[in-house]
């Protein structure tokens, strides 16, 4: 199949890729044929969800994350993938004094972070909901 390297991008990245990612294996031609197609469909200016994927909140924090370049859900975003509140609201925290830009979710600066289920979360302590 001549787009099955769309599938191996996305796989691990919730069926999403980057620019970057895309042009690592197609050319920017195809790139636009795809999205005409409907194959890839933009979600922000460097990111792309695949087609086959249904949009979840998780996909679009990490939609938001890989926009952003680096980062964690955070605030209600992050009371939402832990279970603890339902909003669509995509906040993330990036670390301080990082150069990052975002056009899908609001920006906090941090220094602190931990990991959760291949999602970078803060912990809900630091939110202080526990």
């Amino acid at each position: 199949m001549k787009y099955a390297a769309l599938e191996v991008i996305g796989r691990n990245q919730q069926m999403l890729a980057t620019r970057s990612q895309i042009r690592g294996e197609y050319s920017e031609r195809e790139m636009r044929t795809m999205t005409g197609k409907g194959l890839i469909m933009p979600m922000a200016p460097e990111v792309y969800r695949i087609i086959g994927a249904e949009p979840t909140f998780r996909q679009r924090i990490y939609a938001a994350l890989l926009d952003a370049g680096c980062g964690v859900p955070s605030y209600f975003s992050a009371g939402n993938l832990w279970g603890l509140l339902a909003t669509p609201d995509l906040e993330i925290t990036v670390p301080h004094g990082a150069n990052s830009k975002n056009t899908l979710a609001k920006l906090h600066r941090s220094r602190y972070r931990t990991r959760r289920a291949h999602v970078s979360l803060r912990s809900p302590s630091r939110r202080g909901v526990l």
